[in-house]
């Protein structure tokens, strides 16, 4: 974890240098997300494994970067959920202060949403489905929660893809407060949208202010994907007052191009972030969608900013809207020889803003070797 100033050198009031590890077990830990509570302690959320298992990990930071000895003793949680294999990838806090996680569990030789929730001090919520854990699957193939979001009534939306006939679906499922499917959203609680003849892969999702669900991800039409948006209305319909069928798939760059994370703008705006093949490599890619679902040409021109960072791959994985309407990027470049997080910051208009590490661009490497970020969050300073 790093935390930046805002003209993106490095915070030296977290932990000393601006940046945090933290090792949970005797091999690989990965933090794929991560979440800003009010009071600033940021949870971070992901997996941890061993030579024979993969479990689910999270950990609960102080202001300062030190881990929070209130969150179950030592900051740390991770949890086996009995002998299956679990790795979560996106996190959000409720009102109540609540913590929800959501990722893919391997159960009985298939892989299915799962969703739990924690009590702030860490202990898994025993008033959410008993246990404070819900398996749920979508289809009869392999399920991929990939993120989740909380409704202003308290009712949980988690997105990922399903695999239906080998080819991948998005799949969208909504829970009652207490862990139940709720019946209301498409009669079962769960939608699958086939975009194209292809694989379709949902990757975030967002709630916007008047309940529809933005998806997004990506759609291989034909032969790459695409930047793929796809809005339902609060009922799990296609809203067809999204580009008159409810899904917009954008061709961007010269290759494959996927979105990795969305913003709703305060205007309704849709921010897609994620990367774009430039004919030898990946660049930065965000695009901004009108609420109707089409380009903003008031962005950059033509809807679309490109960055490359360096000049190998370079690949977003996750968005943030300052209050000011700055858009900030992280996600990992290639150096040529290792991987750095790179933070990336643009105008509202899509140009780079120069007043963040002298060009808009900024990079860390952690470590001795390859280094990524999956999360950005903004706190309240900005």
């Amino acid at each position: 974890m790093a935390r930046y100033n805002a003209d993106g050198s490095l915070d030296t009031s977290f932990d000393g240098d601006g940046k945090v590890t933290t090792t949970f077990g005797t091999s690989r830990d990965e933090a794929l997300a991560s979440a800003m509570q009010p009071d600033g302690k940021i949870i971070a959320v992901g997996l941890t494994s061993t030579s024979t298992d993969i479990d689910s990990a999270l950990a609960r930071y102080n202001t300062n970067g030190t881990l929070d000895t209130a969150f179950d003793s030592d900051g740390r949680v991770s949890d086996q959920a009995g002998n299956f294999e679990v790795a979560h990838g996106d996190s959000t806090i409720q009102s109540d202060g609540k913590i929800i996680s959501v990722g893919t569990l391997l159960f009985s030789g298939n892989f299915d949403f799962v969703v739990a929730r924690l009590n702030p001090n860490g202990m898994l919520d025993n008033t959410f489905d008993g246990d404070g854990r819900v398996r749920t699957a979508v289809g009869t193939g392999i399920d991929e929660a990939r993120s989740v979001s909380v409704q202003p009534d308290g009712k949980i939306v988690v997105s990922g893809s399903t695999r239906v006939s080998s080819q991948d679906n998005f799949a969208v499922v909504r829970y009652n407060i207490d862990g139940t499917l709720d019946t209301s959203f498409d009669t079962d609680g769960k939608v699958t949208t086939s975009v194209v003849i292809g694989n379709d892969q949902a990757f975030t999702s967002e709630i916007q202010s008047d309940e529809k669900i933005v998806v997004a991800g990506r759609a291989a039409n034909p032969g790459f994907f695409h930047f793929t948006v796809v809005r339902y209305n609060p009922n799990g319909t296609l809203d067809t007052t999204f580009d008159a069928d409810g899904i917009v798939t954008t061709s961007v760059g010269s290759g494959h191009s996927n979105i990795v994370d969305i913003a709703i703008q305060k205007d309704g705006k849709i921010i897609a972030a994620g990367s774009s093949s430039n004919g030898s490599n990946d660049d930065f890619t965000v695009v901004r969608y009108n609420a109707n679902g089409s380009l903003d040409t008031t962005f950059d021109l033509d809807g679309i900013a490109t960055t490359p960072v360096f000049s190998g791959s370079d690949l977003a994985a996750s968005v943030a809207l300052q209050s000011d309407g700055k858009i900030v990027l992280a996600g990992q470049a290639n150096n040529g020889t290792f991987t750095e997080i790179a933070v990336v910051r643009f105008e509202n208009d899509g140009s780079l803003d120069t007043s963040f590490g002298g060009d808009g661009i900024v990079t860390t490497a952690i470590g001795t070797g390859h280094s990524q970020a999956r999360s950005v969050v903004i706190q309240s300073d900005d």
